[in-house]
């Protein structure tokens, strides 16, 4: 093998290598003999063929894949040998191939940067923290109330409206005959629930108890029982009964609705679940804080392929997500759906991380007609995640951070967790497809990337109310 080295500046690198007709042919040769271990050929018994033969019948076909493992192999050792880490997925271009003669090919890539790890300790944040007050617990209790409609018979004679509960009893015709599941009694129909299909609730309103009302609708023409798509219908309903809602009271029995004892245990339970909401929204603030403070701060050389991809991307999908930390090495995508190129369980959701940087930079000016019809300078955020991505790639790294099997495990119960009795179905998603792992895993370092720069940083806790919260973030 020869090696010549073609460029050297700044983050590229160009070698040209030349594989010597001797490394070819041995390589061909330990093709051949592999293949004359089981070859089947006319007069020969398997494995007894000679290598003459081997040579006319499969040498050429060989070539390209002995050629083809012979780059990768050189390619690799050239790469390693001069200690390079490449930040992209290098680029290839063999010339031309001729039999008897070396084959020479170009390696052109565009290495990982030298990152300094910053001085956090000279970092100084501010974290806005919002405790759950009894005002908001109280609102909770009001809106979980205004969800639990408590339904009483009507103490007067009157008119059907809507809101109102009618037991009912109905039989559906279509072409003359009753269908199957046209059919009830006593069914319970709130008015404007929509529950039915269109139209049949409205014409219930304004029927008094003991009343007979013949519906007439039309089976919308993408109901998924065919035999009914499309079909005008007749309902004869029986109004037996007229049910108003009435205020729930708030106390240990509308606490034991919601499979909680009393109500100071339902209070203290959302108390929590506010709380938790609201460090949820604080973290997202510190950390996109956090994230703009090390864009603007933090300089160094940029893979120029990594942030040409990133801006494609980015103007493919019109998202402005920050990036996860991924290995020096890799070339992946460095959104937070890890949106483009990843895939996603049932129920999956982005990090806690920050979706968009903040204003001023997502208002930055476009140079481009692309950018201004995207509304925002792709090459410029592309600019942002990859620094961020590389930043944080290399301090995991440094450090030693890493995202062990039993953390995304615990990552993978949270999510099935908000679908009841799909554990299982989640598991099975994940263990067969490793592209929804390496989207969980990305997110999962990055925040113990966040954590362990909080914990060098100086920050400082403010009160606030949680409009004043909600205003920073969309600020």
């Amino acid at each position: 093998m020869k090696v010549k080295e073609l460029e050297n500046k700044d983050l590229k690198r160009s070698f040209e290598i030349e594989i010597s007709v001797e490394d070819i042919e041995t390589h061909k040769k330990v093709k051949l003999s592999k293949i004359g271990e089981t070859a089947k050929l006319p007069g020969f018994r398997p494995g007894k063929v000679p290598f003459d033969f081997l040579e006319q019948r499969y040498g050429m076909s060989v070539m390209p894949e002995v050629i083809d493992e012979l780059v990768n192999h050189f390619a690799s050792k050239v790469l390693k040998d001069a200690k390079l880490r490449p930040a992209y997925q290098p680029s290839v271009n063999i010339k031309d191939i001729e039999p008897g003669k070396p084959v020479t090919f170009s390696l052109t890539l565009e290495v990982f940067p030298e990152i300094a790890q910053p001085d956090f300790k000279k970092i100084k944040l501010q974290k806005f923290v919002c405790p759950a007050t009894d005002h908001d617990v109280d609102e909770a209790i009001k809106n979980l109330a205004s969800e639990v409609k408590n339904f009483k018979p009507i103490t007067k004679k009157r008119k059907s409206k809507s809101g109102d509960t009618l037991l009912i009893d109905f039989k559906g015709i279509v072409d003359g005959k009753t269908f199957e599941g046209g059919s009830s009694k006593d069914y319970s129909l709130e008015l404007g629930s929509g529950h039915f299909i269109p139209g049949f609730e409205e014409q219930l309103v304004g029927a008094e108890a003991g009343d007979d009302v013949n519906v007439n609708v039309k089976f919308p023409e993408d109901y998924p029982a065919k035999s009914l798509a499309g079909k005008d219908t007749l309902f004869e309903v029986k109004v037996k009964e007229i049910l108003e809602a009435h205020d729930v009271e708030i106390n240990d029995e509308f606490a034991q609705r919601f499979g909680i004892a009393t109500l100071v245990e339902l209070k203290d339970a959302l108390r929590k679940n506010i709380s938790a909401q609201h460090d949820g929204l604080s973290r997202q603030l510190l950390k996109r804080t956090l994230l703009d403070h090390l864009d603007q701060s933090c300089t160094f050389d940029l893979p120029e392929a990594l942030v040409k991809e990133t801006t494609q991307k980015l103007k493919g999908s019109e998202t402005e997500e920050q990036p996860h930390v991924h290995g020096p090495n890799c070339h992946h995508d460095h959104d937070h759906d890890e949106h483009a190129g990843h895939h996603h369980a049932p129920g999956e959701e982005c990090s806690e991380g920050e979706k968009k940087p903040s204003k001023a930079k997502a208002k930055k000016k476009a140079s481009s007609k692309e950018s201004d019809e995207l509304g925002f300078d792709a090459e410029v955020i592309a600019k942002r995640q990859v620094k961020l991505g590389l930043l944080f790639s290399e301090l995991a790294e440094q450090n030693q951070l890493t995202v062990e099997p039993h953390e995304l495990e615990q990552e993978i119960r949270k999510r099935a967790r908000q679908f009841p009795g799909k554990t299982k179905e989640f598991f099975d998603y994940f263990s067969k497809n490793p592209e929804a792992v390496r989207a969980l895993h990305g997110p999962l370092l990055e925040n113990k990337v966040v954590d362990y720069i909080l914990e060098l940083s100086k920050v400082e806790e403010k009160v606030v109310t949680i409009d004043e919260l909600k205003a920073k973030i969309e600020a």
